[in-house]
């Protein structure tokens, strides 16, 4: 009776997702200062002793799951929750956890599938189509990424998260000014989101509103808004006004912070090659891809680096192809390939006949 007595309101307690989320994460999950790691430990101890007791009991691998995950420990959480579900494969939360931490992975098919088998059961989330459409969006599968997302939003219009995600996810199509429209309705929701801040200067600067950009830049460091796409934004205004030394300083201090940070991996692959050291542009460009495999960008960059400065052509097609094979619609990656067969084909035309025959008129008169 006593175990139970401390038992209830301690699993209630860590059971509890609907934290405040740190500004780069898309779920609510607690942004781990070192007193929480130490209050996610005690926890995680405290369910290791109880599982040790009750081995068979799925609910409780699926609570030090959710602590895992709030502790970052996305491996560690999917240990949990895979052996929730070997017991009791009908909880749609267990499947949530899965999601989740194939998210935070990168494994944005698993998040996908995983997320999909959640909804099958009957689990409700407030974040659980954002992640799906999140997911489709890192896939370069809009139209579905578009469909969860606003799903979401017919279920909780008020969730600046979902906004937030719509305007990643225009912002990938290479339409600027819906995504600002979603990241300002984000904004409206939540003032302090400093994601959507940064997303709203980086559209502006597309959009070659140098000025837009450095305004709302200054209104968001007003408000003391801090993140690594904070950062990362301004960054891309220090490069934008020729101070291109500084820019790259910030971009290497995101990718300390965040190596899986591909839009600075992007930003400092270019400057190593305006510098005219495209090895390692190339590296930056490839240590970005092993986080993120399937960022077209990256693979159109290197498409770049390889044809225009490298003249590694064959490497060049291959760098756009995979950029295409990613998204049929990137249109950069497609006029670069198409530029690309162009010069290929100047350079391996057979000479014209004209020119044979002059080469012939000019042998004869030498004999």
């Amino acid at each position: 009776m006593l175990f139970r007595r401390y038992l209830t309101p301690f699993v209630l307690l860590i059971s509890l997702l609907g934290c405040q989320k740190k500004q780069n994460t898309l779920e609510g999950l607690v942004d781990a200062s070192a007193h929480e790691d130490e209050f996610y430990e005690t926890q995680i101890s405290f369910l290791d002793d109880i599982i040790a007791q009750k081995t068979d009991d799925a609910s409780l691998y699926g609570k030090r799951g959710g602590v895992k995950v709030r502790k970052k420990d996305y491996v560690g959480a999917l240990e949990d929750f895979e052996q929730a579900i070997q017991l009791d494969s009908t909880h749609g939360d267990y499947y949530f956890g899965i999601a989740t931490s194939h998210y935070f992975l990168g494994n944005t098919q698993d998040a996908v599938s995983n997320g999909k088998k959640a909804i099958a059961l009957g689990y409700r989330h407030p974040q659980l189509k954002t992640f799906i459409g999140s997911s489709y969006t890192d896939l370069s599968m809009y139209d579905s990424a578009i469909y969860f997302l606003k799903s979401s939003l017919e279920e909780i219009p008020q969730n600046s998260k979902t906004y937030r995600a719509l305007g990643n996810t225009y912002a990938r199509m290479d339409n600027p000014q819906t995504a600002i429209l979603n990241y300002q309705k984000a904004i409206d929701l939540d003032p302090l989101d400093s994601i959507s801040y940064a997303g709203i200067i980086e559209e502006n600067i597309i959009l070659n509103d140098l000025e837009k950009a450095i305004a709302t830049y200054q209104e968001a460091k007003e408000m003391s808004l801090a993140s690594p796409d904070m950062k990362y934004s301004y960054g891309i205004i220090l490069s934008e006004t020729d101070q291109y030394d500084s820019a790259f300083v910030v971009f290497e201090e995101v990718l300390k912070e965040i190596p899986s940070h591909w839009k600075s991996s992007r930003q400092l692959g270019k400057l190593y090659r305006r510098r005219r050291q495209p090895l390692e542009a190339n590296k930056i460009f490839l240590e970005g891809l092993k986080y993120n495999p399937d960022t077209k960008e990256l693979w159109y960059e290197l498409g770049l680096t390889n044809q225009y400065v490298l003249r590694n052509y064959a490497e060049a097609r291959k760098n756009y192809e995979k950029a295409l094979e990613i998204d049929p619609n990137y249109k950069d990656a497609r006029l670069a390939l198409i530029n690309l067969k162009a010069t290929l084909r100047k350079l391996y035309a057979p000479p014209a006949e004209e020119d044979l025959s002059n080469s012939g008129t000019e042998g004869e008169s030498q004999s």
